[in-house]
């Protein structure tokens, strides 16, 4: 069985959409996990009706707004599967999305994929696929499949507290040496969001700061150090 963890935090508008393509999956082997972050816009009831209505869905109210990593930590620690994907509660999935990650994972302890950028109006932006030669290059926790054993074998948890988690999860991740497979599919639907967390600046002295601490040193030569540096960029066009 594939838990799906989902934090949840004021997402209504988008919220349905997210767990409709789940009930739409080819698959049925699931289980999703939704985390109420205290949302104050009606999603915790929407994630409820859900919860009532089929029962592959589980509710969590947190009391209080911990943040996105606080949300996925505490869906990490309810689920059930053999496998674990996260979605956030703004993107949505094929229907043939998690049937693909359980089929193509094997004997590996992480299966990469890529991923469709959605405009609101739901129109395909670009379509992006890890590199061959440089598979590290996507930072999301999304986009992939975990063995639930290995995740577990390892301690690894999203550091709470502070903005772009993912990229600090995702090298811990890889610092760990998994057996890892990438497979070109990108049945996964991010949607541009001007409204989400990650598209406005930020304090990105405080990402870096992290990855030293941890010791991190893939991070000058790649990708990832562009996603960075155009977020720096972009905080300074912001600065008043």
């Amino acid at each position: 069985m594939i838990s799906v963890v989902i934090p949840v935090y004021n997402s209504a508008l988008y919220l349905r959409s997210c767990l409709e393509s789940l009930q739409r999956q080819s698959c049925s082997d699931w289980e999703a996990i939704l985390v109420d972050d205290a949302s104050t816009d009606g999603s915790a009831d929407l994630a409820a009706s859900f919860a009532e209505a089929d029962k592959r869905f589980r509710l969590i109210r947190l009391s209080e707004n911990g943040g996105q990593s606080a949300a996925r930590n505490k869906g990490m620690k309810a689920i059930k599967g053999n496998y674990l994907t996260f979605i956030d509660s703004d993107d949505s999935v094929e229907p043939d999305y998690l049937e693909t990650l359980l089929r193509e994972i094997g004997n590996n302890d992480l299966l990469q994929t890529g991923y469709k950028r959605i405009s609101i109006g739901g129109d395909i932006i670009e379509e992006k696929c890890p590199n061959w030669g440089k598979r590290f290059t996507l930072t999301s926790p999304c986009m992939r499949l975990y063995r639930t054993a290995w995740l577990q074998e390892k301690g690894l948890r999203f550091p709470e507290g502070m903005i772009y988690e993912d990229v600090l999860f995702s090298a811990q991740v890889w610092q760990q040496k998994p057996k890892i497979r990438v497979y070109h599919y990108t049945g996964y639907r991010y949607l541009v969001n001007p409204e989400s967390t990650t598209s406005r600046p930020h304090d990105t002295n405080l990402i870096f700061s992290k990855l030293q601490e941890q010791g991190i040193g893939l991070f000058q030569f790649n990708a990832l150090r562009l996603r960075l540096r155009a977020h720096f960029i972009k905080q300074l066009l912001f600065r008043k």
